[in-house]
């Protein structure tokens, strides 16, 4: 990439939200985000993620514990689980799993 190219990078979301009665919903939204050094727009489940390095064949992203290279022409993927309200005996009543693919098109 010049060093005055700016690439934009499609990402895919999901959110799975689900509760102990049997609720199972999807919700998916598409966007992008700018690949520049440093921290991404918030996106939920993932908060902002970090680009690390950008070279021609590669691009870093770190997300809370996962580092992923991502390479022209291919994705790489992220997942987050959130719990929801958890009783006083310990169970979990409701919870949210989301799922980030970014691709470099």
């Amino acid at each position: 990439m010049g060093n005055n190219e700016i690439k934009e990078l499609r990402y895919e979301w999901l959110c799975n939200s689900w509760d102990i009665g049997g609720k199972d919903d999807d919700t998916r939204r598409d966007g992008t985000i700018e690949a520049v050094i440093g921290e991404t727009e918030f996106i939920e489940g993932f908060g902002k993620l970090n680009i690390s390095s950008i070279s021609e064949e590669s691009i870093t992203i770190e997300s809370f514990n996962s580092i992923e290279h991502l390479t022209p022409g291919s994705f790489v993927s992220f997942r987050s689980e959130v719990d929801g309200h958890e009783d006083h005996d310990g169970v979990l009543w409701n919870g949210y799993v989301y799922y980030l693919k970014i691709y470099w098109d």
